[in-house]
């Protein structure tokens, strides 16, 4: 299962694990856990779930960028000119209708890309850089959208 990260509710870093939802409506994140022969039981079922900020939770695409970063819905990332995209051209991961896809941040271009980023694996992401997210760094896109309003 790919993991997920989330900010916790004292808006501290991503803490990365499993999805936790709770009867009574609130969202958490059970940290990994090296399993190894040290490992009791009881250090298991006694892990601390920790809450986190439901509108922060993303999961992980199940691929890296050129930099070896575990890419995650709602990263920003830049690409190269290297297959033809601008340097400064700027994409966020969104998960729509069941399938992770990128959203292009491009001056005046705003578009979905319908092709799932699974189907880019091959063509270009060792040239995509992962620059921050959405929830840490709301700058990123808030400076795109400026950009394109001057056009």
């Amino acid at each position: 299962m790919r993991p997920y990260r989330g900010i916790p509710i004292d808006g501290k870093d991503f803490v990365y694990g499993d999805l936790v939802h709770s009867s009574s409506g609130r969202t958490a994140i059970l940290p990994n856990i090296e399993i190894n022969p040290t490992v009791t039981w009881k250090k298991l079922v006694l892990q601390p779930v920790i809450e986190v900020i439901p509108e922060t939770v993303g999961q992980s695409i199940g691929l890296k960028d050129k930099n070896k970063t575990e890419i995650y819905k709602g990263d920003c990332f830049k690409t190269s000119d290297k297959h033809g995209y601008s340097s400064n051209c700027l994409a966020e991961v969104l998960f729509v209708d069941g399938a992770f896809v990128i959203q292009l941040h491009r001056n005046d271009l705003m578009e979905i890309a319908p092709e799932l980023i699974l189907d880019f694996k091959d063509l270009f992401w060792d040239s995509f850089e992962v620059i921050g997210n959405i929830h840490s760094n709301p700058e990123l896109l808030e400076r795109k959208e400026n950009e394109a309003n001057k056009v």
